[in-house]
């Protein structure tokens, strides 16, 4: 469901609670079709992770969850990686599909990251990536600065194309079951989702840069939260931007 809005602090006073055992990060996002971005995927326990040998425990998918795979066109792990606690691991992605040698088609991408803590079950995540053509005029949402505890991170809206129309900026906690509103558009995010800005854009597509304020709280450091965008067209249509994955220092 979408929640009326609500402060910053209180979504993030209960990350805590919420916080999954590995956050993954892509840079950049959304990314120009031929481009290179990393995927980096970060333990949030303090434990550490581990990652198995080979390709499982990394997957990308077109489209949606349950979208082909994209075949990978370089070499996987040939031992097991062990990651520090609170250390990320950074792998780059090419966009090479490694089944026919081409670059994927440009639209939205899903990534499925498999780790374990030592001794620990299997810990899965999904996140969202956004492959664009020069062309795109899809809204992109940016992040201008770190998100670190008793910080204030800017971010901004543009749909240069779209000047004028209603906007919202959504939160929530994970990308995993991402929710889907029939006829109107498919976000990158799950259920619950609280609006944390919202207005108009201005004659350019532009949207004032707004600063979510994270509580100068340790506890909060290595949570992650993730934030997309939508816009309404002329046609009352949603129009959905990239999601962002956000890892707080």
């Amino acid at each position: 469901m979408i929640r009326l809005p609500i402060r910053a602090a209180l979504a993030l006073s209960i990350l805590t609670a919420t916080a999954t055992a590995q956050l993954v990060q892509v840079s950049p996002n959304p990314i120009t079709s031929g481009s290179s971005s990393f995927i980096s995927i970060t333990d949030t326990t303090g434990l550490g992770m581990e990652i198995q040998t080979g390709c499982g425990w990394l997957e990308i998918r077109q489209g949606t969850q349950n979208g082909p795979v994209v075949p990978f066109s370089s070499n996987c792990a040939s031992v097991p990686i062990t990651i520090p606690g609170n250390a990320a691991y950074s792998w780059g992605w090419d966009q090479i599909d490694g089944s026919t040698g081409q670059l994927v088609a440009p639209g939205r991408y899903w990534i499925h990251a498999t780790t374990a803590t030592p001794g620990g079950p299997p810990v899965e995540t999904w996140n969202s990536i956004d492959v664009v053509d020069a062309s795109s005029t899809a809204p992109v949402l940016y992040r201008q600065g770190v998100a670190a505890t008793g910080l204030a991170v800017p971010f901004s809206l543009t749909a240069p194309t779209l000047p004028n129309a209603p906007f919202a900026t959504l939160f929530s906690f994970d990308q995993t079951n991402p929710l889907s509103l029939p006829g109107f558009v498919d976000l990158a995010l799950s259920a619950p989702l609280f609006v944390v800005d919202s207005g108009t854009l201005d004659a350019g597509g532009s949207a004032p840069t707004f600063s979510f304020s994270i509580p100068n709280d340790p506890s909060l450091s290595y949570s992650g939260f993730h934030l997309q965008s939508i816009v309404v067209d002329p046609a009352l249509a949603l129009i959905d931007s990239n999601a962002l994955s956000v890892l707080i220092y």
